[in-house]
């Protein structure tokens, strides 16, 4: 039968298939055979998808010069009825709905319905739409001399032209609709020499398995498709993953693991060892990704972080110094609240222009230009104006698609992408520059389908009807009873009445379990060897097999694969030779302990982060947060409470200061603060600004009403700096407040905005928190008091150690049994003098008890995850052999 079709495809005949995927499936099922018995070169052959087939029927006279929308225009056109329909403003999605209501379009056309002739009932809200839409839909289509796919076939049957002599096969198409069957026949009633075409039917061998869980199936399947080709490389196998899309990543990571090992490692130029016939969407590509940054970037929705891609980007600039200038400029405009802005907003009326004329003259020129080439077009324009919008801001922001390794094809992508865009002008019309952003992003999101299937290796597929003729083996993973057959999933906009009287695809579960039967017993009579596989699951929830499993014959993973082969990283784990090189941080050079008592904290928690930010300057980027975020908030409390203490007043002028007057003052201070903070910003962000006033005046209120109920005090000192010696090493210190007490001596307090906030610290073996016991004993008086004001929103409350109890109100913390205040003055001298000597030293350990702290933005630093997971795969790999 092969044969046949290879002779006929040299005499000219066309082969009809359901979808791309099949097209190139059957080519190279026909080419394995062609070359078999020929040479290593062939002729194409002449195989069109099923739409593409009928859109060539169509012009080559059918049509009387109506256009045949692409898939892209038809998705397009059906997002723009329903957006302009009266209930299109209410619906959350519009994409779903059109994906919905072309899906039903197509499938009434398909059982040759028209829906023109149907109606919906006054409680089938859906329908009603749908055949609202469907209306505006079909007279879009005729008032522009239009025809989408589903119409082709319906036209086609209906067509009296006369027939020719064409030569067809329909191969590989075994769920014809009764439209396609209805062309089919009127095809050969005029005269096409059209038959049908399936694979012939093999003696195969079946196997089901269960296994343990989803990355035992993978693995087990990894290593039956790498024995198999190992010992038969000239073998077509393919390896079924219902989740193939959401899982990709770890797919790829467990293939190219175990067909290719070596290509893992860092610094390896192999190519992929299996293909995937889906390909990836193009904005996937870091070179097409950039490119669509810096369109969004002068855009409604251009915001901080999108310029913070942009400006960070090599694909806009490849000099490495050039590129650390630009992520220095990134971290210090992140500190401005103009970064909470939209980018236009931020760089115009906010702070941007002006900092960046002054720190980066040359980025500002372009980025006003830039925004220049946008202006200079109306609101709304063509899908082709943009584009050539586009180009000019990325040349002007000097784009580079293939400035780096791996990206050679990137600028051809990019046009495909545009041509893709274009093509929507017609359909479109004029729109805004952010809807059509929202096209360009539509498209880059469908895949780009790969080159040809190869004659041999191992091919991925994700649905289980995709498996075309020609393979050896094939693998099917996840056929559990809860996939296989897939849950009805019947199209929502029509009624299930509707599809069960016409007998439609999933409008029973009968009609789902004979379709599935009928793909099941397919792909077994096409395969010489097959696996069907499932995982168990776990304790909680069990996965039975699907149930049109029942006949196949059961195995064990010892029968389809040897031994198990290790990943390559539990290879390295198990190295006998291991190599410890000690190299010690060397000791501090100066006498100066930059960062004051927070240095000390550090040293107490992770030696190691506090050598990488203290003595390398290695700080982490500060995260984007609406509002004022941790560290300008920590800076407005701090300046509104020292403007509120700055009269250093007496808590009796306090109590006797008239209310309106305590009143006035509290929003006197906390306005100075705020606007220190906002600057010119503050118009721009109202309601952020009223969020942080109202905060900030519950602050300072709580403030004064907690002073008023202490005992008699006095406040000596706001913000003071002091300069402290421990061991001949100086820290450079600042006081939030001394208070002079009248019971005698000093009370020393720290305000702190945090939410981890433990005076427990203070009474540990290892001090961490050595700020207030620092100042303790540090200062010239005697001091008999420390506090922590806890501030959040709601206000402040204080917790420390002071006697007697009246001092503060608060928490307060008792020293331990038998310990009294002169003593832990002495055990704090000690263990600060212990964290001193560390950090001078060079002392860089990182604590097992406690690893958050060396995680985050410091993990590639301390190399935390590497170490924690070499030590988990040591222990790992020893019940591997």
């Amino acid at each position: 039968m092969i044969k046949t079709i290879n002779r006929r495809l040299a005499s000219g005949t066309t082969v009809v298939v359901g979808s791309g995927l099949a097209a190139k499936q059957l080519e190279s099922y026909l080419a394995f055979d062609y070359q078999a018995e020929h040479s290593a070169a062939w002729i194409a052959p002449s195989i069109l998808t099923y739409r593409a087939w009928t859109a060539e029927l169509w012009n080559d006279g059918l049509g009387g010069g109506r256009h045949v929308l692409t898939a892209s225009q038809s998705r397009s056109l059906w997002r723009q009825v329903i957006g302009n329909s009266t209930v299109g403003e209410r619906l959350l999605d519009i994409d779903n709905a059109g994906r919905w209501a072309a899906d039903a379009w197509a499938t009434l056309w398909n059982w040759q319905i028209d829906p023109s002739k149907l109606q919906a009932g006054q409680e089938n809200i859906d329908f009603r739409s749908f055949l609202s839409w469907s209306r505006s839909y079909h007279e879009t289509l005729k008032n522009n001399g239009w025809v989408d796919s589903p119409l082709v076939t319906i036209e086609a049957i209906q067509s009296d032209k006369p027939g020719n002599s064409n030569s067809l096969i329909w191969a590989d198409m075994p769920n014809l609709t009764p439209a396609q069957l209805a062309l089919y026949k009127k095809l050969l009633g005029k005269g096409y020499a059209i038959e049908a075409w399936r694979p012939p039917k093999l003696a195969s061998r079946s196997f089901r398995i269960a296994l343990r869980d989803q990355e035992t199936e993978l693995s087990a399947a990894s290593q039956w498709a790498a024995e198999t080709l190992n010992s038969q490389p000239e073998q077509r196998l393919a390896l079924v993953i219902p989740d193939l899309t959401a899982r990709n990543g770890e797919v790829n990571r467990f293939l190219e693991d175990t067909l290719n090992p070596e290509g893992v490692l860092l610094g390896s130029t192999s190519k992929s060892c299996f293909y995937n016939p889906n390909g990836e969407p193009p904005g996937l590509q870091p070179a097409i990704g950039a490119a669509i940054t810096a369109i969004e970037l002068f855009t409604a929705r251009g915001e901080f972080q999108t310029f913070s891609r942009w400006l960070r980007s090599p694909y806009f600039n490849r000099d490495s110094n050039e590129l650390s200038s630009r992520a220095l400029i990134e971290v210090s405009l992140r500190r401005d609240l103009s970064a909470q802005l939209p980018f236009r907003a931020a760089f115009y009326d906010g702070n941007f222009e002006k900092v960046l004329r002054k720190i980066a003259p040359e980025i500002a020129t372009i980025l006003s230009l830039s925004f220049r080439i946008v202006d200079s077009v109306p609101r709304q324009a063509t899908p082709t104006r943009w584009i050539r919008v586009w180009q000019q801001i990325l040349a002007q922001l000097n784009w580079q698609p293939e400035a780096l390794i791996g990206t050679d094809n990137a600028l051809s992508v990019w046009e495909n992408i545009l041509n893709s865009m274009a093509s929507l002008t017609p359909i479109l019309g004029s729109i805004s520059l952010t809807d059509a952003l929202d096209e360009l992003e539509r498209i880059v999101k469908i895949p780009i389908p790969g080159g040809p299937i190869p004659l041999a290796g191992l091919t991925v597929l994700e649905r289980v009807e995709d498996v075309g003729p020609g393979y050896d083996k094939v693998w099917v993973t996840g056929m559990t009873d809860n996939y296989w057959p897939r849950p009805s999933l019947s199209n929502p906009l029509l009624p299930l009445k509707l599809q069960r009287a016409h007998n439609m695809p999933n409008s029973s579960p009968r009609k789902t379990f004979e379709l599935f039967d009928r793909i099941t017993q397919r792909i077994i009579d096409r395969v010489p060897e097959i696996v069907f596989s499932w995982p168990c699951g776990n304790v909680e929830h069990q996965n039975e097999p699907s149930p049109l499993l029942e006949n196949i014959v059961d195995t064990t993973l010892d029968k389809l694969v040897s031994k198990g082969t290790p990943r390559i990283v539990f290879g390295f784990a198990r190295k006998a030779k291991c190599e410890t090189i000690e190299d010690r941080a060397p000791s501090l050079e100066s006498e100066k302990i930059s960062g004051g008592t927070n240095t000390l904290a550090l040293q107490a928690k992770c030696p190691l982060r506090a050598f990488i930010e203290r003595r390398l300057n290695a700080q982490p980027l500060e995260n984007l947060t609406r509002g004022l975020g941790f560290r300008l908030r920590g800076i407005a409390t701090h300046r509104a409470l020292e403007l509120f203490l700055s009269k250093l007043p007496t808590q009796r002028e306090l109590e006797k200061c008239p209310s309106d007057d305590q009143k006035k003052w509290t929003q006197d201070c906390v306005k100075q603060a705020l606007e220190e903070s906002f600057g010119s910003v503050r118009l721009l962000l109202p309601n952020i600004y009223s969020l942080e006033y109202e905060r900030l005046l519950r602050v300072t209120t709580s403030l004064l009403e907690n002073d008023i109920k202490r005992d008699e005090f006095s406040v000596v000192a706001v913000e003071k700096q002091q300069n402290v010696s421990i061991k001949g090493y100086q820290l450079v210190c600042r006081v939030d407040r001394i208070d002079s007490l009248a019971s005698g001596g000093l009370a020393v307090i720290d305000y702190k905005t945090g939410s981890n906030i433990r005076t427990t610290d203070w009474l540990k073996s290892r001090l961490f928190d050595a700020q207030l016991p620092l100042y303790a004993q540090t200062l010239e008086n005697t001091v008999n008091a420390i506090a922590i004001g806890a501030v959040d929103a709601t206000g402040i409350q204080y917790r420390g150690i002071w006697e007697p109890k009246g001092q503060f109100p608060g928490r307060n913390v008792k020293l331990p049994v038998g310990r009294e205040w002169r003593k832990q003055l002495q055990v704090w001298r000690e263990q600060i003098e212990t964290l001193v000597t560390e950090f001078v030293e060079g002392d860089t350990r990182i604590f097992s008890d406690d690893l958050d702290i060396a995680r985050g933005a410091f993990a590639p630093l301390t190399r935390v995850i590497e170490q924690s997971t070499l030590a988990e795969l040591s222990f790992l790999s020893q019940d591997i052999k």
